[in-house]
């Protein structure tokens, strides 16, 4: 459930006329906040050449309101890839997700307009996304065998370490005025995250 008291962030997309069939929205995942990862080592060296590798994996929830539902008909990335030469690895992604007009029960391709009694009033759908994952890196370190140095061996490990988690809620207010004048259409969105 994503926490009541989270952080907003709200954002405004006026446009003139009709809406279009379908609109891009551009966000920053976690509100622009670091998704941080970092490596250690128990003891002993990074492998030479090891780099960390791995992947932040966002995905779309079923919306809170429409249940069953996914608000946005497609976004990217899904996957972001990691390999780097570091211990710290810090990522700051932007979602760019797809809704469509459907969505809202208001659909001129198929002859279905929503009609709304008081179109000044917007109806509000949410989105959800969650994302997280993990990185892991190569050390080595000698172990000792026996009672001469030559006895000692190169032993290999793997060290993980996970993004710190969190999920971005979206809500989106469709001002929708089918054969009304005078109203200039509002897709407003506001957009919660939550890491822990």
């Amino acid at each position: 459930m994503f926490p009541m008291n989270a952080p907003l962030v709200q954002e405004h997309l006026k446009m003139a006329g009709l809406w279009a069939l379908s609109r891009k929205i551009r966000f920053p995942l976690a509100e622009g906040e670091d998704i941080t990862a970092h490596l250690t080592k128990p003891w002993g060296e990074w492998k030479k050449g090891s780099l960390a590798t791995g992947s932040l994996n966002i995905e779309q929830k079923d919306s809170q309101i429409l249940k069953g539902i996914k608000l946005f008909k497609s976004y990217s990335p899904k996957t972001i890839g990691v390999s780097e030469n570091s211990d710290t690895i810090v990522l700051n992604p932007n979602v760019t997700a797809t809704v469509e007009r459907p969505v809202f029960e208001d659909d001129p391709l198929n002859k279905k307009w929503l009609n709304l009694l008081d179109p000044k009033k917007p109806k509000v759908l949410d989105g959800e996304f969650t994302y997280g994952g993990e990185v892991k890196r190569t050390y080595v370190y000698k172990r000792d065998t026996g009672l001469y140095e030559e006895d000692e061996i190169e032993v290999e490990g793997v060290a993980k370490a996970p993004f710190n988690p969190g999920n971005d809620r979206i809500f989106i207010n469709a001002y929708i005025y089918n054969g009304k004048k005078d109203l200039k259409l509002l897709l407003s969105i506001i957009i919660g995250s939550f890491q822990g």
